[in-house]
């Protein structure tokens, strides 16, 4: 026989106090670059290679930063032809638009 499983159930209150570190992608970054800098984020099997919390959060507001530099504003289109790698992770584009559109 199965078990009936039980969703916890969050209300908007919940969200805006309880995860209001957490509200957007990119905060979540931040968030466990400061909890756990040192900890791996992302991990490439093929090449073996291993980006910290804290790396991913510096390396995509570095990115943002540029961006901004160069004229990128919210709204704006932005594409990418790299193979799904660490690098393109990171140079995650969203994630750094994301930090610039916040």
């Amino acid at each position: 026989m199965s078990e009936v499983m039980s969703v916890p159930q969050f209300t908007l209150d919940d969200y805006e106090n309880h995860f209001a570190d957490r509200h957007l992608l990119h905060h979540v970054v931040a968030k466990w670059a400061k909890v756990r800098p040192d900890e791996p984020a992302i991990l490439s099997a093929d090449v073996d290679q291993v980006v910290t919390w804290s790396d991913f959060d510096h390396l995509t507001m570095a990115l943002a930063c540029e961006m901004l530099r160069m004229g990128f504003a919210k709204g704006d289109f932005l594409v990418t032809l790299l193979p799904m790698s660490v690098d393109h992770v990171i140079v995650i584009i969203e994630y750094s638009c994301f930090k610039k559109g916040d």
